[in-house]
């Protein structure tokens, strides 16, 4: 299938219906059925089938496993919608969209939608929930042939505890309107939102492309990760076969272990959705265990791999030519220089660091996908980004770099105290420079700080992402004492406004986004202080686009001295803009607690006024190039 481009994204993400293109354009031969014989019923028909026996028949032999995932978000990524799973308030909330009333209830377990005005409503069955960790969203079932849903225009957003409009959950502009689309889940969400998916393309009579989705299971579930488990289980029947391969430690070959893979095919089990690909065909043909790219093209950028788009099918080669004719494409998921700037893409990040291309790192060097025995952590807490024991810390890379695992010669290679934030691996060589769910999240190609390419690029490095008071001249020079790199030809600006400032005030919608976090970021605000941020997060409140305002206002919120501010990063401009004079009042009011030497980089005097000429001539250069960003 031509999913896995954008995970939570969709057409609008690349613009011009590239996505739907590409569905169409990547079909194998005989890959449609008829479509008078589609059955017809509310969701995608959970229907374990070609070897897929469901997690269920893995629970008895495997319980702790089992009971590991069953905790993680990968179970809960998609799952049929009831006031169980549901996390959004069904008690009869009327919500508002463009002209539209979407009332929201049940009926015993059941979740329903009623769409329309008073007296000319419709009542839909929602029969559908994807995510749950930050945010979820709902699918209602709609009538006509085939399974087809369409998606509810509002998330419910765990961090604010209140539904919010799905279109102002992505890093789009403002004005830009989610298209209808009954075939979105099918065709792009069930590829990395379930397991085995089919989504039982059927043309009519008419030639008409219709839907009728099947999967072997909802949700990220064993057999995503395993492989279909029929044999296996019908081996596993066996005791004396169990007990020889017990004694034997060599393994089990009737399914897929992917600790037991070589780096290459173990990340790849992980790259089928944490990539960017396309799928040969219209059903899942890949097996963990596979070398990917015999079953999908896994897109690398043209400066990463310029031959790369030549070894593809013929059809495929077309389909790049036009996308090297959309930029939009390109930039909703790349840095200029081929780096990943959106989340969810993690494998096509770290297949392009030299610790995979040399070395054997792997997903698993780092995560764990099943809690471990000695884990002393809660599991919401391992779920969280399910990091394997001690490899939260520099123990990750140390693994790899022993010597560096010694505090002075730490000390020595990162020019900061051991024990500090500026000395943990992470921090400098997989700094958040990603985007995604309304939130920073850390490269995966793991690199080294660079000014030179926050110049060229706009992309933040991780010195300034942490001291953002400094200016990007200050982390040239830093960078070209510590580790002899050239010297850097810079702006004014550049040498004398915080590089941090400056990406807040005219850097991109993607820029602002992720200084919108960093300003919020305890790392940055204890290397950098905290006392100044309120300005600039205040200016990003009333920023163009509603994922820059979502973040500012949770950089903001928990401060001490907005205690008891209300501010909804969705309403008009008028709402919003009385919230921040109501936040700009309480900055002042602490005015004097503020007052001490004047900091230039930061436009602030002595009182810690900002300088207002300098501040508007930046603010003025803002670049509102359109941004979209396809997480």
């Amino acid at each position: 299938m031509a999913s896995g481009v954008s995970g939570r994204g969709r057409a609008r993400a690349a613009g011009r219906g590239v996505r739907i293109a590409l569905f169409a354009a990547l079909l194998a031969p005989g890959g449609a059925r008829a479509a008078e014989d589609a059955p017809a019923g509310p969701g995608p028909l959970v229907q374990p089938a070609r070897g897929y026996v469901g997690s269920n028949a893995c629970q008895s032999c495997h319980p702790g496993p089992y009971a590991s995932w069953h905790a993680s978000y990968h179970r809960t990524m998609t799952q049929a919608a009831t006031r169980g799973t549901a996390l959004g308030d069904f008690d009869g909330v009327e919500l508002q969209l463009h002209g539209e009333s979407y009332r929201l209830g049940h009926s015993g377990d059941a979740l329903w939608v009623e769409i329309g005005r008073p007296g000319r409503r419709v009542r839909r069955p929602i029969v559908l929930s994807t995510g749950s960790h930050h945010d979820q969203m709902y699918w209602y079932a709609i009538p006509g042939p085939g399974r087809r849903l369409l998606q509810l225009p509002f998330d419910w957003s765990r961090r604010l505890g209140r539904w919010i409009p799905t279109e102002m959950s992505f890093l789009q502009p403002g004005e830009h309107r989610t298209p209808v689309d009954p075939d979105l889940w099918s065709y792009n969400c069930s590829g990395c939102h379930s397991t085995h998916p089919d989504p039982g393309l059927a043309i009519g009579p008419d030639g008409a492309k219709r839907m009728d989705t099947t999967v072997a299971e909802l949700g990220i579930a064993c057999e995503a990760c395993h492989g279909p488990g029929e044999a296996h289980v019908a081996l596993n029947r066996d005791p004396a076969r169990r007990y020889r391969l017990h004694l034997e430690a060599s393994g089990d070959a009737s399914i897929a272990n992917p600790r037991q893979l070589s780096h290459e095919r173990s990340s790849e089990v992980c790259g089928q959705c944490h990539g960017i690909r396309f799928h040969h065909t219209a059903r899942a043909t890949y097996r963990p265990g596979d070398a990917l790219e015999e079953h999908a093209v896994v897109v690398r950028h043209a400066l990463r791999d310029p031959e790369h788009p030549q070894r593809a099918r013929p059809r495929e080669r077309a389909l790049f030519a036009d996308l090297e004719q959309d930029p939009t494409w390109w930039s909703s998921l790349f840095w200029g220089d081929g780096m990943v700037r959106v989340s969810g893409r993690e494998y096509t990040g770290m297949r392009e660091s030299g610790c995979f291309l040399r070395g054997e790192i792997s997903c698993l060097s780092c995560h764990s996908l099943h809690q471990q025995a000695d884990d002393p952590r809660a599991p919401a807490e391992w779920a969280n980004d399910q990091v394997a024991v001690g490899m939260q810390g520099n123990a990750a890379c140390t693994q790899c770099h022993p010597a560096l695992a010694e505090p002075a010669a730490l000390g020595a290679h990162t020019h900061h105290a051991p024990e500090s934030s500026g000395s943990l691996c992470y921090d400098c060589h997989m700094p958040h420079t990603g985007y995604g769910i309304q939130k920073a999240h850390r490269s995966h190609l793991i690199s080294s700080p660079s000014a030179r390419e926050s110049r060229d690029l706009g992309r933040p490095n991780a010195c300034n992402q942490c001291h953002l008071d400094r200016t990007l001249g200050w982390t040239a020079d830093a960078l070209t004492r510590w580790y002899a790199q050239p010297a850097l030809e810079l702006s004014r600006d550049e040498r004398e406004v915080a590089a941090a400032v400056l990406w807040a005030l005219r850097g991109d919608a993607g820029q602002r986004a992720l200084m919108a976090w960093s300003f919020g970021w305890a790392p940055a605000q204890e290397a950098s202080g905290a006392d100044w941020t309120p300005f600039y997060l205040m200016h990003l409140l009333d920023d163009p686009y509603a994922s820059v305002r979502f973040i500012a206002h949770l950089s903001l919120r928990d401060r001490s001295d907005f205690a008891g501010w209300s501010y909804d990063f969705s309403a008009g401009p008028k709402r919003r803009r009385a919230a921040i004079a109501e936040a700009r009042q309480r900055w002042e009011q602490r005015g004097p607690a503020r007052a001490g030497a004047p900091r230039p980089a930061l436009l602030l005097d002595a009182a810690g006024r900002p300088d207002p000429e300098r501040f508007r001539r930046l603010a003025a250069e803002r670049d509102d190039t359109p941004i979209f960003l396809a997480e």
